[in-house]
This record gives C-alpha cells, structure tokens and sequence, in this order.
C-alpha cells in the first residue's frame, strides 16, 4: 500500500467512530487488511472528523470528506453523510458477503465482496446525477436528490445474505418455502435501510449536515433500490402489481 497522508500518520485509523460505535479504528484496519482479500480501504480522513461515543468533537460538515482509493476506479471521495452509512454494523457486514458467492473457490481471484461494490456503486450513481445536475440545468436537480441516489446507490446490496444470490435462491427456499415469492434481497435492503433511518435517527443527521429530506425523498430511495412499492395495512411492502418483482 502507498505511503500515507501525513494526517493518517499521527492516527492511522481507517474508519471512524460514529454515534453507534460502529466498526472504528484498528478493528476496522484489521478488517480491511485480513479479510478475504479485501481491496478497498480508507486511507485518509481529517483529523476534525471524529468522535467519541457520546461526546462531539467536531461540528458535522457535509464538505468533509473520507478517500477510498479502488482498484477500477481509482480514489474514491465521499463526504461524511455517506460515511454515516457505512460506519454501521449493517453496511460492515458486507465485508465478508462475497460478490460472487462460491466463484473463488474455482477462481481463486474472485473474492471482492459486496463492501467496495456497494462503495463502487454510489461512487458512479454520484457522478452520473452530478453530471445531470451540471449540464443539464434546467432539469432543477436538487442537492437532496442527488444525495437519494448517492444513498440509494450506496444501500442496494444491504439485504444480501452469505454468498450472495445463492442465498436467495438456494438457502430462502429451503428455509422458508412459504416466503420464497415475497422475498428478494432488494426488499431486505429496503428494510435494513427503514431500520437504519431509524435506528441511528439519520434523519436528524441528515438535517444537521444541510439536507432537508422530505418522506417522499425517503420513498424515492426505496424505489430506486427496488422498484415501485406499496403498503399495505400491515406497514409491510409489496411490489407495484403494474411492476414484476426483481429478479
């Protein structure tokens, strides 16, 4: 790996510490340099930009940044609204979901996981609604918007389970038959992401960093991961009967 910014030397984390105490500081090194051949790493952030549990060292800015340097893409910029994401438990998990399930074990360089896709994702989402937003002004393209693709992008694979697809196609039918039909992995993500907004009360968060997300900016999220949703009585989502379920 590459030297090092000089702001890492003086606190060689690689992930920071949220509100939840989520995957930080040599743990997260740990994780990303003996995990199944992990590629995508943090490798600088701004000394400003951490906390404690429970105690705020910082004020919160949306301009503060984390770098990802990715094997395709290159260096890979995300501003702390993202990092509030992937800083959970919920989205560190995806370190040990391969991309390609049981793939590595005929080749054995197929190990990337759902963790730098995922990270891949929102980085090409972000700059495909940014060129839109740029170029085609008339648009009107909001800075909301643009952050419901980012996150969007970003929580797309959040319901994956081990080895990815065969989880939904060989484990879910065997150990609940009678849910095979509802289930897709992009209805998990839908509701991990649910869980998340309110467990860590991310919309607080995201008010506090300049964004004014609205419910249908929430609905909007969801729709993009899987398509156009309804609700029932029972606060449980289902396919648009217009749109046939994602496979």
């Amino acid at each position: 790996m590459a030297d090092s910014p000089s702001s890492t030397e003086s606190n060689p984390r690689t992930l920071s510490q949220d509100d939840s105490g989520a995957c930080s500081g040599s743990q997260g090194y740990e994780q990303s340099s003996q995990g199944d051949a992990q590629r995508i790493v943090t490798t600088t952030f701004d000394q400003g930009n951490h906390h404690t549990r429970g105690q705020s060292m910082y004020q919160p800015s949306k301009e503060i940044t984390k770098v990802f340097q990715d094997p395709i893409h290159g260096t890979i910029e995300l501003n702390h609204v993202y990092m509030k994401i992937i800083d959970t438990p919920e989205f560190q998990r995806l370190r040990n979901v391969k991309q390609l399930g049981t793939v590595n074990f005929v080749y054995a360089g197929a190990v990337h996981t759902r963790f730098e896709h995922s990270i891949g994702t929102c980085y090409l989402a972000l700059r495909l609604i940014r060129y839109l937003k740029e170029r085609q002004k008339n648009l009107g393209i909001t800075d909301e918007e643009e952050l419901c693709v980012g996150l969007a992008a970003l929580c797309h694979d959040l319901g994956h389970g081990p080895f990815s697809h065969m989880f939904d196609s060989l484990f879910i039918p065997k150990f609940k038959p009678e849910n095979y039909e509802n289930w897709s992995h992009e209805l998990g993500a839908v509701k991990i992401f649910d869980d998340m907004v309110k467990k860590y009360d991310l919309k607080s968060t995201f008010e506090r960093l300049g964004y004014n997300l609205e419910e249908f900016h929430y609905h909007m999220i969801k729709e993009m991961i899987y398509g156009p949703l309804e609700m029932n009585g029972d606060e449980h989502y289902k396919p648009s009967p217009a749109i046939p379920k994602p496979h």
